[in-house]
């Protein structure tokens, strides 16, 4: 994709992050004031300028209920912002303050505030690796429950096998009965071209390594860009969903807060996705992410081709 036009003002989505509306179910509410997230979310990061088998692992899920006035906070107070940008047009932009978006979403907005819980789907497990399940008495305010994740200091990682199939299972507990998914894995790993240095007020064009030719069982993935840097205030991010056919520029328009001297860490992450259903609670999504990062120095000179 070659322009990132069509910058989007975007709220964070239902749809986006795998919610949808459910039954009451074991809760005992009714289903009209019900709503639900049902999340698996696996990822390996590669930093450009390391070893090729320098990749690192992470995992998490989220199998939430909450009431769906507070439905477009929910993935930022569950620290899935990211699932925002899903929900963007191919070649559409967001710029993005994280800060910002978390006191929006922590701000009490009576006569009905938010407040989610997350379920125990019991022993969860990707492609036979454990995710850790911790219980969280309030994770943020309106937060509390079972939050799933890689244990600290790692754990067993399921091996990265390109155009492999990734399996979840979890067994079931009170809430959510036994379930399982499978997503394909893309067939190549997007290794990113970035150009070192960025003249200040320039485009930012981002390359990547594309798949090989399509074939008839290939997955459908998509590719998410994202420009991150810091301010004098804070930070910010610029966030794009494009084709993933090996290119996409960023116009300097969405960069305006970068200075000379910063450095922006750009990322291009490869996508996978598949329907995922927790009994008792709804219907979701599993997906996988391969992401390649590499920085760039901000100049007030002209860039040199990557």
């Amino acid at each position: 994709m070659r322009a990132g036009a069509g910058v989007v003002a975007l709220g964070l989505g239902l749809g986006a992050a795998g919610c949808d509306a459910v039954d009451a179910g074991r809760s005992g509410e009714p289903a009209a004031r019900t709503g639900a997230l049902v999340r698996v979310d696996v990822s390996y990061t590669h930093e450009a300028g390391s070893p090729a088998t320098a990749i690192r692992y992470d995992a998490q899920a989220h199998f939430a209920r909450f009431r769906p006035a507070g439905a477009t906070r929910v993935p930022t107070l569950l620290g899935l912002s990211h699932a925002a940008d899903e929900a963007l047009p191919l070649g559409g932009c967001r710029v993005a303050d994280p800060t910002v978006e978390l006191d929006s979403a922590l701000a009490s907005r009576a006569p009905d505030p938010v407040q989610v819980t997350l379920l125990d789907a019991g022993r969860l497990e990707v492609r036979g690796a454990p995710l850790v399940a911790t219980h969280v008495p309030e994770l943020v305010p309106f937060v509390s429950g079972v939050v799933y994740g890689v244990a600290e200091g790692g754990s067993r990682a399921p091996a990265l096998q390109l155009g492999q199939p990734y399996g979840v299972t979890a067994a079931g507990a009170d809430e959510i009965g036994p379930l399982a998914a499978a997503v394909t894995a893309p067939r190549a790993w997007p290794a990113i071209v970035v150009a070192p240095t960025l003249r200040r007020g320039a485009d930012l064009e981002v390359r990547w390594a594309t798949e090989p030719a399509a074939v008839s069982a290939a997955p459908t993935t998509e590719a998410l860009v994202e420009v991150r840097w810091t301010t004098p205030t804070g930070s910010r991010a610029v966030h794009c969903r494009t084709a993933d056919d090996g290119v996409h520029v960023v116009p300097q328009a969405l960069l305006g807060s970068l200075r000379p001297g910063a450095t922006a860490e750009v990322a291009i992450s490869r996508v996978a996705r598949a329907p995922l259903v927790a009994p008792g609670l709804g219907r979701g999504e599993l997906v996988l992410s391969l992401r390649d990062v590499a920085t760039t120095l901000i100049t007030d000179e002209q860039s040199p081709t990557p």
